[in-house]
Formats: C-alpha cells, sequence, structure tokens
C-alpha cells in the first residue's frame, strides 16, 4: 500500500464478512484509515456483488461507491487514467487498479485482498 509516511491502515477482524468493506476514518470501519486529513469518516465501500465461483475459477466482481465524501474516491486504471467515482454510481474494481481515498493509495489485485 502507497501512503503518506505518517498513515497507518487497520484492518478490522471481522472485515468483509458480510461482503462489504467500508474505508474511512471511523473507529467502525473495516479498513480505517488514520493519519490522512483528506479521508472521511466513512469514506468508501467496497461490494462484492458477485461471489467466486470454485467450480469453474471464474474471479468476484467487486465495485466500489463513493460513500458522499469530501474529497471524492479515484480509481487509477491506468497510468494516465483516473477515474472519479461519483455518489450516485459506481466503479467495477479491476485487479491492477489503485484505488484512492484522500491522499492514501490502496492497491487492488482482486477480491481476495480483503473480502474473505
Amino acid at each position: 500500500m502507497t501512503t503518506p509516511s505518517e498513515v497507518s491502515i487497520v484492518v478490522h477482524p471481522m472485515a468483509g464478512v458480510n461482503n462489504t468493506i467500508i474505508i474511512g476514518t471511523a473507529e467502525d470501519c473495516d479498513l480505517r484509515i488514520v493519519g490522512d486529513g483528506y479521508v472521511s469518516a466513512h469514506h468508501a465501500k467496497i461490494v462484492r456483488a458477485v461471489q467466486r465461483n470454485p467450480v469453474n475459477g471464474c474471479p468476484g466482481i467487486c465495485e466500489i461507491f463513493d460513500l458522499g465524501s469530501t474529497n471524492d474516491t479515484w480509481v487509477r486504471r491506468e497510468p494516465d487514467l483516473m477515474l472519479r467515482v461519483g455518489t450516485a454510481g459506481f466503479i467495477t474494481l479491476q485487479p491492477g487498479d489503485i484505488i484512492q481515498v484522500g491522499r492514501t493509495r490502496l492497491p487492488w489485485s482482486g477480491e481476495a485482498d480483503l473480502l474473505p
């Protein structure tokens, strides 16, 4: 994870058990970001929209939503392509994406990153 040097990330032990990850600074977040003043209390959420299929190996599908944050949620898809996650929509995450909340960047390699 690439973050400002004074930022720490705390993963809740029950993160993802309901197929959802809440990202923010609040104590009840699944992925709590401490020390980044640009991250909102409940900044974004990742939802597993389709389960991984263990029979045919098809990966699950995860979507990211902005929760009305002050500084938006961004997904870097390619070196020159940043996608803004609007409060009325979502972005389907792909392996290799980089999620940015505040000034904190979180690489996404697939649903196994955070979801059990």
